[in-house]
């Protein structure tokens, strides 16, 4: 009620119109929100702010190309701003997933690439990893895992991620050494370590071990269903 006072009684003050465009997307009211940053772009074409928010508008709406659109206007503006490289990578993730378009999957490093030049963390270098596990590029990929261990050694997740790259390779005997890393610090909380476990016995022909790896899973998570599956396979 008072910012709309203050609208109306300052309607060339503009910074009301992008306050109120924030309070509009924080209550997921996208259209109003889209309507006052509209309102807002004579004072404010140049912040990579508006155009930030804007696409969040666009992606809260499920409106993909215009999201990107105004992401790529943020990253235009003021680089590194936020997490839009993160968006920028993952929607072309996304449409590698889909398409295996090369060029898609480019994108998808090249920003990946410019948010890890702005700040290195295992996050993003996880994210990396799993846009060159995608694309088969498993040596790039574990370069990246492991120098996310260096970040936080008890990753449980890298250390899975890492097993998964080496049972691409067809090294099932040095993927179940990550793997049991992987449990030695996942505290029974993941079970696609038990899960990926089993299939690198089975791969072995360690038969008995499979199922005794499932039988493990199945009494942490007895609605497991794929695993009850696997057994019946």
């Amino acid at each position: 009620e008072h910012l709309q006072h203050a609208i109306d009684q300052n309607s060339e003050r503009l910074q009301y119109r992008l306050i109120r465009g924030h309070i509009y997307l924080e209550m997921k009211k996208y259209n109003l929100a889209l309507y006052d940053y509209e309102a807002a772009e004579p004072d404010y074409q140049d912040s990579g702010e508006l155009y930030y928010n804007r696409g969040l508008c666009y992606e809260g709406m499920d409106k993909t190309e215009q999201a990107i659109e105004n992401f790529k206007k943020t990253a235009e503006l003021e680089p590194g701003y936020r997490n839009t490289y993160e968006k920028l990578a993952d929607y072309y993730r996304d449409q590698y997933d889909d398409y295996c378009r090369r060029e898609d999957f480019e994108q998808a490093i090249a920003y990946m690439d410019k948010q890890l030049e702005i700040k290195e963390s295992s996050y993003y270098l996880v994210c990396r990893g799993l846009i060159y596990n995608d694309a088969m590029e498993v040596e790039l990929a574990i370069k990246d895992y492991e120098k996310a261990l260096e970040y936080n050694p008890e990753d449980s997740i890298v250390w899975n991620n890492l097993s998964c790259c080496w049972q691409a390779i067809g090294d099932f005997e040095k993927a179940m050494e990550y793997l049991e890393k992987a449990l030695e610090f996942g505290e029974d909380k993941e079970r696609l370590p038990y899960r990926n476990m089993a299939s690198c016995c089975w791969a072995v022909g360690r038969y008995d071990e499979a199922f005794e790896w499932y039988k493990k899973a199945l009494k942490l998570w007895p609605d497991y269903t794929y695993l009850w599956k696997k057994m019946g396979d």
